[in-house]
């Protein structure tokens, strides 16, 4: 029998062709700690924090607290910008806090050139520490000399709420239609 996780990646996979039409080959299931991880793994990235980030839970021990404005984030620090959704618009910042982050993170790892090479074991075992996928390791080495021509690309699918509950839905049209903008 497949467990409860294969079967909610199965499900994924399925909603996610469903909605953009687009078949999926790969996936990878990241778990948040893995920002906090790379960054320290790469020695702090730049990031323009875009508002005052502050929020405290004791019982979850998190504490956030960046100021505006650019500097450079050690992984505790990523780790409290890329969770912090104390905002009007809740996830959606947060997630283009993920999207600052990860084009910071190939950013340095593109500065870094050569000596980047040495980081390389230590960044793979990052990723595979905090990533379910179906990519293998062979994989993902045989990528990593093409690092350097990685261009990241990222798109928030637009949804719209739905009067009277708490739940998005999603426009087909639109989807394809942004879709298309994004990636020809």
């Amino acid at each position: 029998f497949p467990s409860k996780d294969d079967l909610i990646v199965a499900w994924l996979e399925r909603s996610i062709e469903e909605i953009t039409g687009l078949p999926i080959d790969y996936y990878a299931i990241i778990n948040i700690d893995i920002f906090k991880d790379l960054v320290d793994a790469l020695g702090g990235v730049e990031v323009t924090v875009p508002y005052d980030m502050y929020y405290n839970d004791a019982a979850a021990g998190l504490s956030i607290n960046l100021k505006e404005g650019p500097q450079t984030l050690d992984g505790e620090k990523a780790a409290g910008f890329v969770r912090f959704r104390n905002t009007a618009r809740g996830d959606y910042d947060r997630i283009d806090n993920i999207k600052s982050l990860a084009y910071a993170m190939l950013a340095k790892l593109k500065a870094m050139n050569v000596s980047a090479a040495s980081k390389v074991p230590e960044l793979v075992d990052v990723v595979f520490k905090n990533v379910d996928t179906n990519a293998s390791v062979a994989l993902v080495r045989q990528m990593l000399p093409r690092l350097n021509n990685i261009q990241l690309q990222t798109a928030t699918l637009p949804t719209y709420h739905i009067e009277g509950t708490n739940r998005e839905s999603y426009d087909p049209e639109v989807v394809v239609s942004s879709l298309a903008k994004v990636f020809g």
